[in-house]
């Protein structure tokens, strides 16, 4: 029985990792990364040009690194989804490289 349940997360393993890995799930996970840190970028540069309402530019920072920042700190999420398929793949499907 251990060996069926094993089999049986091998081949859902292998599926996540396919999909995690197709060009469509990349696009997916890069397209909005590049959106955040475009539009950091722009509020930010109209913060400093002093086009945004009092309200709003005492939130936002005036320094473009903040846009760098927001972009990493949703990268990190995805990083560590990387590493999870990863160690599933090595782990538990089969697929383990030789040593």
């Amino acid at each position: 029985m251990t060996g069926h349940t094993l089999g049986h997360a091998a081949v859902i393993d292998d599926g996540i990792e396919t999909r995690w890995e197709s060009l469509a799930t990349q696009r997916r996970v890069a397209s909005p990364l590049v959106a955040v840190f475009l539009l950091g970028l722009v509020v930010i540069e109209a913060n400093r040009r002093g086009w945004l309402p009092s309200g709003i530019a005492e939130h936002v920072p005036t320094r473009h690194w903040y846009a760098i920042l927001a972009s990493f700190a949703l990268l990190l999420p995805v990083g560590l989804v990387v590493i999870a398929v990863d160690v599933g793949v090595r782990s538990g499907s089969g697929h383990a490289e030789a040593t």
